[in-house]
């Protein structure tokens, strides 16, 4: 179809302002696809005018009308426009520079006379100075090692505090740990001896008599703990209980009898010998855990 002024026809009008126009929303180049709708678009307002389509056969590697095989002008046209303005700006910029460094030269040569001028102000008052800061100097020395002199005796004699108070500490210690093992000796004797009145047969009671503790403490409770692995839980603490009487502040003699005790379902037995561990030593985390444990038992049974 031919246009009203039949200088072409209506189609090859669309089909060159596709290709001469191009686009700005398309990419650079313009498939078979881009230029049938802005040909489209072209011929939209024309009356009767043709509506191009795209007839592209199956491909098997993707459809030939989606290829880019057009330019577009427009972006070409907007690429030499951006690059034009970039051309101006960077002359624009290239002259502001000049211009500045040349008001840079002016100001870093007036700088340097001011500074000459303060360097040689500054050079009278530095002499004028000198003198005076010496004796600042000398003064200050003065002052530093009397307060140098000072502070060493005080550390002496915060050194002399600390060893007194260390001392102290350690006597408050040991006389702790003698009380509370003579509390634990106190409560151990009774208890062997209700003991022995229940059992007449059973292994005398522990004791700190020599003839009754020819074995050190370490033995006794190592004869222990082999008789504990082989289940014979009232030989066990018999020997515990031996090594409890050499020193009563053996903390594991009396958790391992504990466990002993418990092993023999002798609940209350247990308790009070993870009391005497604890009490010997509070950061025992096993014997707390066994405390616990026994403590359940005894409100089930």
């Amino acid at each position: 179809m031919l246009l009203p002024d039949a200088s072409s026809t209506m189609f090859s009008k669309g089909l060159l302002a596709a290709l001469i126009g191009g686009s700005a929303h398309r990419e650079d180049r313009l498939s078979l696809r881009d230029v049938k709708e802005l040909a489209m678009d072209s011929l939209y307002e024309i009356r009767d005018a043709p509506r191009p389509v795209v007839l592209s056969p199956d491909q098997s590697e993707g459809d030939v009308a989606d290829i880019p095989f057009f330019p577009n002008p427009w972006i070409e046209k907007e690429r030499l426009r951006r690059d034009e303005e970039e051309r101006v700006r960077q002359a624009e910029a290239v002259q502001a520079h000049l211009a500045e460094e040349e008001k840079e030269r002016v100001r870093q040569a007036e700088e340097d006379r001011r500074r000459q001028a303060e360097e040689e102000e500054a050079l009278i008052k530095e002499e004028r100075t000198r003198k005076a800061q010496e004796e600042q100097a000398r003064l200050a020395e003065v002052e530093r090692m009397k307060k140098a002199e000072e502070e060493q005796a005080r550390l002496l004699e915060e050194e002399k505090e600390r060893a007194r108070k260390a001392e102290e500490e350690r006597v408050k210690k040991a006389q702790q740990k003698e009380r509370t093992a003579r509390e634990a000796l106190k409560q151990e004797r009774p208890r062997q001896a209700e003991k022995k009145q229940q059992s007449p047969n059973s292994v005398a009671g522990p004791t700190t008599d020599p003839l009754t503790a020819r074995k050190s403490k370490d033995q006794w409770f190592n004869e222990g703990r082999t008789y504990h692995q082989a289940q014979q839980y009232q030989k066990a603490i018999d020997a515990y209980s031996r090594a409890i009487a050499l020193d009563p502040s053996y903390v594991w003699a009396y958790y391992n009898r504990g466990n002993a005790y418990s092993d023999l379902k002798q609940y209350k037995e247990a308790v009070a010998d993870y009391d005497r561990a604890l009490a010997l030593d509070p950061s025992l985390d096993l014997a707390k855990t066994k405390r616990a444990g026994v403590r359940h038992l005894l409100t089930r049974y």
